[in-house]
Order: C-alpha cells, then structure tokens, then sequence
C-alpha cells in the first residue's frame, strides 16, 4: 500500500499535469510492488480525469486491468487501496461526462478489484 505521506507528495490539485506526470515516473519505478504501481497508475488516472484527458484516463485504466492478475496485485501481495481510487476515478469522469463513462470505467474497477 502506498503511504498517505508519499500521495500527499505527489498530488497537487492545482497542477494535476504534473501530479499525473509525477504518479506515472513513481508508476514506472519497479522497486514498488505490482499493487503499489496499480496504485500509483490508478491516481495519474484520477490525475488525467481532472484534466479531462478521459480517453488516456480509461485506457489507463484498462491498461491496468489487462497487466495485471485482474486485481491490480499479483499473489505475494495483498489487494491494496487501488479500488478506492479506480472508483474515485470513475465518478469523476462519470462527472466530467455528465454520466456518460461512469459505467465503463466503473466496470474496470470491478474487474481490477474481484
């Protein structure tokens, strides 16, 4: 799981350009575990929402769900938070959209968290 100190870091809600930028370098660093890259990949997609780049955000997103053992971890790890933030994702682009592409990524979160 990643620490609240590392994410408190790498967010700034004034530049999520740079938060996503930030969240993708951290995402590539292999010295984290498969779930804390989940993670970290599920945030630059929250990151990209904000920024209303949905498609990047949902391919992301699939991305995710396509590399990983579909729970965004692999068996020495323990599921982390990424379903929360794969959620939070969802809901704002559900937002962004007017509703349109809530469902869709939602369906990445539960495939990513089953």
């Amino acid at each position: 799981m990643i620490d609240q100190v590392l994410l408190d870091e790498l967010w700034d809600y004034g530049d999520a350009e740079g938060s996503a930028a930030r969240f993708a370098t951290r995402a590539a660093d292999q010295s984290f575990s498969s779930a804390e890259r989940a993670e970290l990949v599920t945030q630059q997609a929250r990151a990209l929402g904000l920024q209303e780049r949905f498609d990047e955000a949902r391919a992301l997103l699939d991305s995710l769900a396509e590399s990983t053992d579909g729970r965004g971890h692999d068996e020495s790890d323990r599921p982390p938070r990424p379903h929360l933030a794969i959620r939070r994702s969802a809901g704002e682009l559900g937002d962004r959209v007017g509703g349109h592409g809530r469902e869709e990524v939602d369906q990445v979160a539960v495939r990513v968290t089953e």
